[in-house]
């Protein structure tokens, strides 16, 4: 196996890394990505370490051909490419998971290529390509609204004032409040509300991730669980050993300006919710 870097003239990216191996004739994609897979893994790991939270995805380049009515030419070929959205990577604990979601994104990518290739059948992988995109660190703030499938498993207050970058405080508190979770007009004496209150000292706003530790040591009957989205499939960004007698599951959303935690009301539900929608089984560590 090879692997490459090279540097990228995109405005944001950290690296290209191309991996490549020697292409066997008749060899699957899933075949080839899985002799890729374990360096990835580590390539990925070790930009974990020296930058933190990043952006990536995966493209797939390949050739294939199809026969030809032509007596000139025995066959056709033509160069393509699958490739996945981008991932966030927050921990590299999380990454064998991310991997194996992204490499079964370009298989599926690739095998709807070829139902709707009139013919066409692999003849060479040339690479598997990894983009590496700067991520500011994990701060939440302004609103993101709650994607349509997850609506009714969460509670996310409406934090979306100029400079209101709360939604860690405001998702502690909302698992207190009866009625009107979503609108931050109730959390105006929210201690007095709730009978609640917690220690949040040390903590700023935005609330970075590595700042949650922080606040289970502050609050010692408290555990929290941080989930993350990526193609309408939750996955675990940091995952508490013991639950406590105080549990808070939250939902980090992001998209290409901010990001923002919610309340996860309904765990079960919401794993359920995809296992119906993708119809195979959705494996979720908590």
């Amino acid at each position: 196996m090879e692997v490459r870097v090279y540097e990228s003239a995109f405005e944001g990216r950290i690296e290209n890394v191309l991996f490549t191996i020697n292409y066997q004739e008749g060899s699957t994609p899933d075949y080839y990505l899985s002799k890729i897979r374990n360096s990835l893994i580590n390539v990925l790991k070790e930009y974990v370490k020296q930058k933190g939270s990043i952006k990536v995805h995966l493209s797939l380049d390949y050739i294939v051909g199809r026969p030809v009515p032509r007596t000139d030419i025995v066959e056709e070929e033509k160069d393509g490419m699958v490739k996945t959205t981008n991932t966030t990577i927050f921990d590299d604990s999380t990454i064998p998971d991310q991997v194996d979601i992204m490499i079964a994104k370009l298989l599926a990518e690739f095998d709807d290529m070829i139902i709707k290739g009139s013919g066409w059948v692999l003849k060479e992988i040339c690479g598997l390509k990894l983009a590496i995109n700067k991520y500011d660190p994990l701060k939440c703030g302004s609103f993101i609204p709650t994607p349509p499938e997850f609506k009714n498993f969460v509670v996310n207050v409406k934090n979306d004032l100029p400079g209101n970058n709360y939604c860690f405080y405001y998702s502690i508190y909302a698992k207190h409040l009866k009625d009107h979770r979503e609108r931050i007009e109730y959390y105006s004496n929210i201690t007095a509300r709730t009978n609640k209150e917690f220690n949040f000292t040390g903590i700023s706003y935005p609330t970075p991730i590595s700042e949650i530790s922080t606040f289970v040591r502050n609050n010692p009957s408290v555990s929290i669980n941080v989930f993350g989205v990526a193609d309408k499939k939750i996955y675990p960004i940091c995952v508490t050993d013991v639950e406590k007698e105080e549990h808070y599951d939250l939902l980090y959303l992001t998209n290409d300006v901010t990001s923002h935690y919610c309340l996860i009301t309904q765990f079960d539900a919401l794993i359920n919710s995809q296992v119906s929608s993708h119809k195979h089984k959705i494996f979720t560590c908590k």
